[in-house]
């Protein structure tokens, strides 16, 4: 069985046999869902102690990745971490980088500066991640592909992938942000073969439909 997740700094100084892989992202619903249950599941190989960092909501909408990596920073500063520790950002492209105007290049050069400091873009949202763990994605036309590229608003909660994955989800219960993720890990091998093959030699991001979760996953199961 998992070990029960423990708490972030390490009482009196003292030094845990496993390390710490470090998880902080822009939402407080759908990825912390996700990697608890990842975390509570027989897939978690317990190589390490998986600890989601909660962020406050900001006042402009939401976490860019830049408050995650402060954020990041700010606990590691504050805690007892050691040289084989892991801190993961995990953040959608969704508007970030189109109106909010993060430059995704130099991000990604700052994120590999920092010691042990990964970053897992997800383009356009984390629910394309969770996609893939339903599907692979040849099964959609080009138009298909675009509409899930832009990933718009289709009603009042819900945008384009969410409304894909309704699909996909047990019969008489659609997607929701806030319900569990636990149908999702069964198939976590199919969604990181199929992220693999999606990703880009030389690329430090997914520019285009894709998502870099699966370089954490990896690491995280059996």
């Amino acid at each position: 069985m998992p070990r029960e997740p423990q708490k972030l700094v390490r009482p009196g100084g003292h030094l845990h046999p496993q390390k710490f892989i470090v998880i902080a992202s822009e939402d407080s619903k759908t990825s912390p869902k996700y990697f608890s249950a990842l975390r509570d599941s027989d897939k978690f190989n317990e190589s390490g102690i998986i600890e989601i960092i909660q962020l406050p909501p900001r006042t402009h909408g939401g976490n860019s990745p830049r408050d995650i990596k402060k954020q990041i920073l700010d606990e590691e500063s504050d805690t007892n971490f050691r040289a084989g520790d892991e801190f993961w950002v995990v953040s959608d492209r969704d508007q970030w980088e189109t109106i909010h105007h993060i430059d995704f290049d130099r991000f990604a050069d700052e994120c590999a500066k920092e010691k042990n400091m990964y970053w897992a873009l997800s383009n356009p949202c984390f629910e394309l991640w969770l996609l893939l763990h339903c599907t692979d994605l040849s099964i959609f036309t080009k138009t298909e592909l675009t509409e899930i590229y832009r990933n718009k608003r289709i009603t009042n909660h819900k945008n384009t992938i969410e409304k894909v994955l309704d699909r996909f989800m047990p019969k008489g219960r659609g997607y929701s942000k806030t319900g569990s993720k636990k149908l999702f890990i069964p198939n976590v091998e199919k969604a990181i073969l199929r992220a693999r093959s999606m990703s880009v030699p030389g690329e430090l991001y997914p520019h285009k439909l894709g998502s870099d979760v699966y370089k954490l996953v990896e690491e995280l199961i059996k």
